[in-house]
């Protein structure tokens, strides 16, 4: 699904249609709850919200470490709102960090 959604596609084709292609079967997909979205039925984690795109509405974010060591600026940018988090029982989340990678089961 990666790929897929990486690809430039034909106009009227969706990075399900390309994915399924790519898998040679279709790629079963559900409604999201609280928006008007289609996610991958056997997704491992789905994050739902909003995004603005509206300058008053953004919010100062930062400074992140880099992985040479470096930390960049503070930045003002987009803050999602309205956030809704499911994930399968099964998923975990990884996190590599420079000095470890740390292995978080939700």
């Amino acid at each position: 699904m990666c790929s897929a959604s990486a690809v430039q596609h034909p106009r009227g084709t969706s990075e399900y249609d390309f994915a399924g292609g790519l898998r040679g079967a279709a790629v079963e997909v559900v409604k999201c709850e609280t928006l008007d979205l289609s996610v991958p039925a056997r997704a491992e984690i789905v994050v739902e919200g909003w995004i603005s795109t509206d300058p008053k509405d953004f919010m100062m974010e930062g400074p992140f470490g880099e992985y040479p060591g470096t930390v960049m600026r503070m930045l003002n940018g987009p803050f999602p709102t309205g956030l809704m988090l499911k994930w399968a029982i099964s998923s975990f989340f990884i996190h590599v960090s420079v000095r470890c990678l740390i292995r978080v089961f939700l």
